[in-house]
């Protein structure tokens, strides 16, 4: 919803340094030469995508962003970099620290690595992405199309029969710990 106020305001959107993926946002704002502290994500019209739009927030935008202002990430290799950003030195996320070890399940080899890196720079056309990832600098007013509110909470006017089925299990049916297991509050 802050986003939208401030691209209704007339102002340009920038994100603010992320304290918890500083080190992983700060080595993608290097690779894809970005001049900005953090970068913001989306994804593609008529694309695969791992998320609907309300991931943190209550807002989806819907934005027509110049192409020269789109850098584009392949989203399962950016979530193996943030992986593999643990194991690296720490002030630089191109190489691999030897003295840190990892899962046993997750084996980055400096050789692995530098294909993801290889991989996270290298701009291809949207159709040559599995989930394309999109990544911008900033959004600027005059970018944004249309916006739809989302509530926090699924409306159950909204839901459809199998999908309200399970909300209804999961949530609205909770067990009451205290009460006998027959009982539902």
């Amino acid at each position: 919803m802050a986003v939208l106020k401030i691209l209704k305001s007339g102002k340009v959107y920038r994100a603010y340094k992320s304290q918890s993926f500083y080190r992983a946002y700060t080595a993608l704002v290097d690779m894809l030469g970005l001049k900005c502290e953090s970068p913001i994500f989306g994804s593609l019209r008529f694309h695969k995508k791992c998320t609907n739009g309300r991931v943190s927030t209550s807002v989806k935008l819907v934005l027509k962003v110049p192409d020269e202002f789109v850098k584009l990430t392949e989203y399962p290799v950016w979530a193996d970099f943030m992986e593999a950003i643990k194991l690296t030195k720490p002030g630089d996320y191109r190489q691999i620290d030897a003295s840190v070890k990892g899962d046993g399940d997750q084996e980055f080899t400096q050789k692995v690595l530098d294909r993801i890196i290889q991989n996270l720079k290298t701009q291809r056309s949207p159709r040559q992405y599995y989930i394309p990832q999109a990544v911008l600098e900033e959004i600027r007013p005059e970018w944004l199309v249309r916006y739809e509110l989302h509530p926090r909470e699924p409306r159950a006017a909204k839901m459809r029969g199998r999908h309200w089925a399970n909300y209804e299990k999961n949530v609205l049916m909770k067990r009451n710990p205290d009460d006998d297991d027959d009982e539902w509050i």
